[in-house]
């Protein structure tokens, strides 16, 4: 049996935005030699950028200490822009209070 969508999760304020984990995508494009060319381009935000923290770490802080996970849409695992806000503020109030 398949497991239903968390549907709070997903029911979002209309300002829903999901991020990547990298904000690079690869292309590949053919030259005017016909030869193939490997093209990077470098998109939008993403969620390292956001927290500026690596990719390994922010899966180890999903596991550890309530790093919002990313959501599953087709083959991609984007996370929801605004709970990425949400811990970050609730890490800036916790340091702020112990302060």
């Amino acid at each position: 049996m398949a497991k239903a969508p968390d549907i709070d999760r997903l029911q979002q304020p209309p300002s829903l935005r999901l991020l990547p984990m990298t904000n690079t995508r690869v292309r590949h494009v053919k030259g005017a030699d016909g030869r193939e060319n490997v093209v990077v381009d470098h998109v939008g935000p993403c969620v390292r950028d956001k927290v500026g923290m690596h990719q390994a770490t922010i899966y180890d802080l999903i596991k550890t200490s309530g790093f919002p996970a990313p959501i599953k849409v087709g083959r991609r695992s984007p996370w929801i822009e605004h709970e990425i806000d949400a811990w970050i503020a609730k890490l800036v109030a916790e340091h702020r209070e112990s302060a």
